[in-house]
């Protein structure tokens, strides 16, 4: 009785070792299933014998593609600068990709220098614009006129003793009735500029919030960027890094959306109402409609101009004053990022799923990251550090890693070569 269990167990080994087994046979890497990575390229100081050296490094190492960030140059090398969308660039910009697909390697390109869309050839008035309230108390028979330290007084109401509004029209005069408050919605210019920009690439950010100036701004761009179609795999856009919350078209935009005159409640504005639902209604509304406009003024423009463009878009939701799983929702490829260190242990992956939340509910297949930012001091990021950030990116169904960042170093540069100001350098 007790060799049973042996026999049995003999014959099970034998019968399945006896069985052809099926080889397992792991998936042939893609290219946007390597990790890419954002290579700076510091004052445009580029060259192709060294552009086709730091591609074929990037790719014996494993990267599938590099996006391209054009930002400010490393101090005493200006005679290398070459500026932003001149035919110089487009000139290095076309044999970068050119390279990249000898190599299996694609191309990523911001609409613009360093962070938010913009430079020189944007006029002040289409960058972006604030909203300032201002009060003025006036006597019964007392005469009203905008005074001239406010740029531009988009809408005026005066509200009277008994509380009762009249808008007033900014160019006339106005003689009160009675006692009250005129109240001045002032669009007064942002002073928003592009970040970190490269020479050619400094000047004004453009307003966000005007579908017009979006569209305006990107037709300009192209000309200027001077290639072909399709060239570029996505175009990309940084996290929502823009301070406006008003436009020159504003009131209209909320009245259409909203059904009612916002010039109305200039007083709820301003803070004097004690009216607290009124106060949070109308609150409400106004950042409503901020995130209406930031979505289809701003982003679902950007897709759809990617697209004709042969191209697509890769967008940071984050930051945007709107609804991000929306703002996700609207491109092609969402991307998150983590900014600072994960910790041992920590699995807080609740901000990185909106944008894979966004891409399950649209189908989209791809969800990028902008990984290791800023994941602890320089020199002291360990690939430890990284290994724990990644895990977190793949557990929040990110599917698509992009290194911040590579910096762009050409090979007679002093040890450690050019550097990037973030933290984690990821350099030859």
């Amino acid at each position: 009785m007790k060799t049973k269990p042996f026999a049995f167990l003999f014959v099970f080994i034998l019968f399945f070792g006896a069985c052809k087994q099926e080889q397992v046979v792991w998936p042939e890497s893609t290219q946007e299933s390597k990790p890419w990575t954002r290579w700076w390229w510091p004052g445009n100081a580029v060259d192709k014998e060294n552009i086709s050296r730091e591609l074929q490094e990037m790719a014996d190492a494993g990267i599938g593609g590099v996006e391209i960030t054009s930002i400010y140059g490393v101090q005493g090398k200006e005679d290398r600068f070459i500026e932003y969308l001149t035919p110089e660039f487009s000139e290095m910009l076309k044999f970068t990709i050119e390279e990249a697909k000898k190599l299996g390697m694609g191309v990523d390109l911001p609409p613009g220098s360093g962070w938010r869309c913009g430079g020189p050839f944007v006029p002040r008035e289409k960058g972006l614009w604030s909203l300032q309230m201002h009060r003025f108390k006036i006597a019964a028979g007392e005469n009203f006129q905008v005074p001239a330290g406010i740029e531009t007084a988009a809408v005026l109401s005066f509200v009277n003793e008994n509380e009762a509004v009249t808008v007033l029209n900014p160019e006339e005069s106005f003689t009160a009735p009675t006692s009250g408050i005129v109240y001045v919605a002032e669009r007064l210019k942002n002073r928003d500029m592009v970040k970190r920009a490269s020479e050619g690439g400094m000047g004004w950010a453009i307003d966000t919030f005007n579908e017009e100036i979006t569209e305006w701004y990107l037709n300009e761009f192209w000309k200027r960027l001077g290639i072909e179609e399709g060239m570029i795999r996505c175009f990309f856009h940084d996290s929502f890094e823009y301070t406006g919350d008003f436009t020159t078209n504003f009131m209209e935009e909320f009245k259409n959306r909203r059904g009612y005159d916002l010039a109305e409640y200039l007083h709820v504005l301003a803070g004097d109402s004690d009216d607290a639902e009124t106060v949070a209604r109308v609150k409400s509304d106004y950042r409503e409609t901020l995130s209406d406009l930031v979505l289809e003024s701003f982003i679902q423009p950007m897709t759809r101009w990617a697209n004709r463009r042969g191209s697509m878009n890769r967008n940071q939701a984050h930051g945007s004053p709107g609804n991000i799983l929306d703002l996700y929702a609207a491109c092609d490829i969402p991307e998150t990022e983590i900014f600072r260190r994960v910790a041992p242990g920590s699995a807080d992956i609740f901000v990185n799923k909106f944008a894979s939340s966004a891409a399950h509910v649209t189908g989209q297949k791809l969800v990028s990251s902008e990984s290791y930012t800023w994941l602890d001091d320089h020199w002291t990021v360990t690939p430890t550090d990284m290994i724990r950030a990644t895990n977190r990116f793949f557990l929040s169904g990110v599917n698509h890693i992009f290194f911040h960042g590579t910096c762009y170093s050409p090979d007679d540069a002093e040890w450690p070569g050019w550097l990037f100001y973030a933290s984690t350098q990821v350099n030859n």
